[in-house]
């Protein structure tokens, strides 16, 4: 089993800290930039913490949301359809 070892320091990043991951370690990983992460804190039996970091699997991932009309029907393969539109009078506040 190969095993990296390596001191990093928790640094300042606005208001939260963060956390440099060096290259080695992301190589090591087969990480890439702008991969998701699952953070996991872990209590050991001696009542320790440890900080546990996944990649989250791209089929758990959120999908990629629609930029535009576009974009949300590029793949839409059926037919064109006509809609009437429905009026109705408010009926409490709303604004139209």
């Amino acid at each position: 089993m190969e095993v990296l070892r390596e001191e990093i320091t928790l640094s300042q990043w606005g208001n939260s800290k963060a956390l440099r991951l060096p290259i080695a370690l992301v190589n090591m990983l087969g990480y890439t930039a702008n991969d998701k992460l699952q953070l996991n804190v872990e209590v050991t039996n001696t009542g320790a913490k440890r900080l546990v970091i996944d990649r989250v699997q791209p089929e758990t991932q959120c999908p990629q949301v629609p930029q535009s009309i576009a974009d949300l029907f590029k793949d839409y393969t059926g037919g064109s359809f006509q809609a009437d539109v429905q009026e109705f009078e408010a009926a409490g506040n709303e604004l139209w």
